[in-house]
């Protein structure tokens, strides 16, 4: 979540960094729910295609 957090501009130190990183694992995990996304491991997510693939490059 941290490499996710900071690529998007977010701070990931202190308490607004704690802040930051848990509110991207909410939304990764609610595109997970959408089916936007796969959740590969435990923190490691991945984009779903428009055609419901895994898209190369993810992260």
């Amino acid at each position: 979540m941290r490499k996710i957090t900071e690529a998007i501009g977010r701070p990931v130190t202190g308490k607004e960094g704690a802040s930051a990183i848990e509110t991207t694992r909410k939304t990764c995990e609610r595109h997970v729910v959408q089916g936007r996304a796969v959740e590969l491991e435990p923190g490691r997510f991945e984009i779903v295609s428009s055609g419901g693939r895994r898209a190369k490059g993810a992260a």
